[in-house]
């Protein structure tokens, strides 16, 4: 498994009023929807232009607010920017895009699930899709996804936005061992190094080592991650754009 640099948050409640509708079986209206958020990687031009139509044919038969799209380019070192983390501050729903991974995407995907935001993963059927690496990060095939082959799929899917409860993520410390280790699937001079400097620092601590354990499930990561004070991520991006 490759670490994925996924600090999950603690979620705080917003002090913005939350409408919610009398719900039907299908969904929840999205007209009861605040600023809902969609992310996805701008390759390949297919799915991008897929999920822009989705959009697209959704905010124009709905009523307000309307979806937010947030394309990610491949740009290998492109900064995470304040206005994404922002709109997902202020919306009820993140829905991710995870048919090829994309480390911005995935970072969001973690600080939604963190800051107690509904996360709706979706994934394009008539694309290839990046599977043998999902299965090797782990987490992603764990949460669930909404599978789609076009345009109106997704915008059926958007339409019928299903409930809102997100992750819970408010585990109590463990202060027997508050701090959390990614570590690297080889232990490299640097993982070393960062392993000697916990213990120096005479911090206990719990780790995910992929030379001993399969996967990282997306339940353990958030279990873990919540449960620390701090979280060590050794970066290690192969395969994830």
């Amino acid at each position: 498994m490759e670490a994925l640099p996924v600090f999950v948050p603690r979620g705080r409640q917003s002090d913005q009023h939350r409408h919610w509708s009398s719900a039907s079986s299908t969904g929840l209206s999205r007209a009861w929807l605040i600023a809902p958020v969609v992310a996805y990687p701008s390759s390949p031009p297919e799915l991008s232009a897929a999920i822009r139509d989705a959009v697209k044919q959704v905010n124009a038969t709905s009523g307000s607010p309307s979806f937010k799209l947030w394309e990610h380019g491949d740009t290998a070192g492109r900064p995470l920017t304040q206005p994404i983390i922002d709109s997902i501050e202020q919306a009820d729903v993140l829905v991710a895009d995870v048919t090829r991974l994309n480390v911005n995407v995935a970072y969001e995907a973690g600080y939604a699930i963190g800051f107690q935001r509904r996360v709706l993963l979706i994934k394009c059927s008539a694309l290839t899709a990046d599977n043998a690496l999902v299965l090797k990060t782990g987490i992603f095939d764990t949460l669930g996804y909404e599978p789609y082959s076009a345009s109106p799929d997704l915008a059926r899917i958007l339409e019928q936005t299903p409930e809102l409860i997100p992750l819970k993520t408010d585990a109590a410390i463990d202060t027997k061992a508050p701090v959390y280790l990614l570590e690297t699937p080889v232990r490299t001079p640097d993982m070393t190094r960062i392993v000697a400097r916990v213990k120096r620092a005479r911090l206990f601590y719990r780790s995910f080592t992929p030379s001993e354990d399969a996967r990282l499930s997306a339940m353990d990561a958030i279990r873990h991650v919540s449960r620390s004070i701090g979280v060590d991520c050794a970066a290690s991006f192969t395969g994830i754009r």
